[in-house]
């Protein structure tokens, strides 16, 4: 358990520290390292001991994967995104299934 804990947190600081290289906004850092670190978890087994080749580096490559994909991802979706501030009541209650009360109408 120690030795599991011990290398999280190593991949963890791997993880902060290639995502604080990019520009992301402050709101989205957390899901983009929560998503990072699901992609090492996923794809760590996969790494080749038999290989001469470097597990911080296959690490490192699976963290920038996984950020081009999720930059990539959200840049896709920009386009149907409404800001928050711009939505009336009746798109809130159709988003979140919220019907208006009886006594309103």
């Amino acid at each position: 358990e120690k030795l599991s804990n011990k290398l999280f947190c190593a991949i963890e600081k791997i993880v902060r520290g290639r995502v604080a290289c990019f520009t992301i906004p402050q709101e989205e850092k957390e899901d983009l390292i929560q998503e990072c670190l699901l992609a090492v978890l996923k794809y760590i087994n996969r790494y080749r001991e038999d290989v001469d080749s470097s597990a911080f580096a296959y690490i490192t490559q699976i963290i920038n994967n996984s950020i081009m994909l999720y930059m990539g991802n959200d840049n896709d979706s920009r386009f149907c995104r409404v800001p928050w501030n711009e939505l009336s009541d009746e798109h809130i209650s159709l988003m979140y299934g919220v019907e208006k009360d009886v006594q309103e109408e």
